[in-house]
């Protein structure tokens, strides 16, 4: 068995557990929370840190999106929108903006693309 395998199967453990896990919680519980899931409590952490569909921007764009212009050698692009992110966050949550976090995380992808490509 090669490590792709190994990785394959420890991938697929990890996300059926968490999927059980989440239905345990939604819907075995004696008082049901929505807040108790793994949707509700990511949900609030990007509520209150724009940071997090941020870092998960540059996980889907590591992983999801092959840019052309990575292989061209023009990684700044990713690095300005990084910063551009910063700020922006920064903005949003000093005029206490709600949605912010929904902007981060396309910034994520192109980011995630430009830093971290394939």
């Amino acid at each position: 068995m090669t490590y792709a395998h190994l990785t394959t199967a420890l991938l697929l453990m990890v996300g059926l557990g968490l999927v059980v896990w989440d239905v345990l919680v939604a819907f075995c519980n004696d008082e049901p929370n929505e807040d108790d899931t793994i949707s509700g409590i990511v949900l609030k952490a990007a509520r209150r840190c724009s940071g997090v569909p941020f870092a998960f921007g540059v996980l889907m764009g590591h992983l999801f999106v092959d840019q052309p212009w990575v292989r061209v050698g023009q990684p700044w692009a990713a690095l300005w929108l990084v910063a551009c992110t910063a700020f922006l966050t920064l903005l949003f949550h000093h005029l206490k903006f709600r949605y912010a976090a929904w902007v981060c995380l396309p910034l994520g992808i192109v980011a995630g693309a430009g830093l971290w490509p394939q």
